[in-house]
């Protein structure tokens, strides 16, 4: 078995290269090629990393809640 392909600092860049196409709304399949092709990885690694994205926003919203709801009961008490 070999090891990883690409290093940390070039995960990252292409992370935030898929979270900025997230962003701006152009996520398609097109731009999702041209990125795979771009950063030298599969279709399925980019639509991986849009998946990795969208779960961390989910993460900061859902906490983002919890304490918007605890400081409105904390007022309300």
């Amino acid at each position: 078995m070999s090891g990883r392909k690409h290093t940390d600092q070039q995960v990252a860049q292409r992370v935030a290269a898929v979270e900025a196409v997230l962003l701006a709304g152009e996520f398609t399949r097109a731009t999702a090629l041209g990125l795979a092709s771009k950063y030298g990885v599969q279709l399925r690694q980019i639509q991986r990393d849009a998946a990795k994205v969208r779960e961390a926003w989910r993460e900061k919203v859902s906490g983002t809640d919890r304490q918007s709801d605890r400081s409105d009961w904390l007022m309300r008490v």
